[in-house]
């Protein structure tokens, strides 16, 4: 349900939402990690992607997870030159602070009256927030379309800890899958992004996977092989075991390593 709207215009832009276009790629920017991969940013436990979604003619800039330092936040945004006024989406994986504390700072920058912020449960401060900048939020207990190509995974795990996805199906290279912290397992968030678009290979997954030690690492990657998908990206709340073993498991070329500052274009 869309928040801060009449039914109207909820319904003008689902319609809009749906309109088939093709994803022709997307550039992801990690705009906050707790490791960093380029000098001059802010480094901080927690996780955002900026993503630049790109179709014929046009970009849309979307946000996923704002990590947990508006201080940080701000000074990455700046330090990479980032305008976040036009922003289409903000999409909160999960409300822990280190995933949505710059929150407040992130509505400062957007000016585009036709943002919505994804969230995977209500929160009456988190919306209030949302809200009191004049912005609209949609409780996605369900998978939602974000834009053409692009969905959260609804809402997953236990009742105290909801957390989502956000899945980009490109044209060229398949279903690109971001995850937060993946509580309800990395597998899950991959398997349910391939029921949203089934019959598409699956190009590469990015964020925190939530495991720590070798057994884990490998155990995923082999989940993750036999799903067929690509490449993998992962940070955040990853142990450095975990990270290891997947590295083995999918071979230097197919183990992209990111943090803070870091770019990677699928197209």
């Amino acid at each position: 349900m869309l928040f801060g709207v009449s039914e109207l215009e909820s319904a003008m832009q689902r319609a809009a939402d749906a309109a088939v276009e093709d994803v022709l790629g997307v550039t992801i920017t990690t705009l906050i990690d707790n490791s960093l991969a380029k000098p001059g940013l802010g480094s901080v436990w927690g996780l955002s992607f900026h993503l630049k979604v790109h179709y014929a003619g046009r970009d849309d800039i979307i946000l996923f997870d704002l990590g947990g330092s508006p201080h940080v936040f701000r000074h990455n945004v700046q330090a990479l030159g980032l305008d976040l006024a036009e922003t289409r989406a903000v999409v909160i994986s999960h409300l822990h602070t280190d995933h949505y504390g710059a929150l407040e700072t992130a509505m400062e920058h957007i000016s585009s009256k036709d943002c919505i912020t994804y969230l995977p449960i209500g929160n009456e401060d988190v919306e209030d927030t949302i809200t009191g900048a004049d912005g609209r939020f949609v409780i996605a207990d369900i998978s939602e379309v974000v834009g053409s190509g692009i969905s959260t995974t609804s809402a997953l795990g236990a009742k105290s800890l909801k957390e989502q996805g956000l899945v980009i199906n490109t044209a060229e290279k398949g279903i690109v899958l971001l995850t937060g912290c993946a509580h309800p397992g990395l597998d899950r968030l991959a398997s349910k992004a391939q029921k949203i678009f089934p019959d598409r290979p699956f190009h590469a997954i990015l964020g925190g996977f939530h495991i720590n030690t070798r057994e884990e690492g490998t155990e995923i990657a082999q989940k993750l092989q036999k799903m067929d998908v690509h490449f993998v990206a992962p940070c955040h709340c990853t142990g450095k075991a975990a990270k290891q073993a997947l590295r083995e498991n999918f071979d230097d070329e197919s183990y992209w390593e990111i943090g803070t500052g870091s770019v990677i274009t699928i197209r």
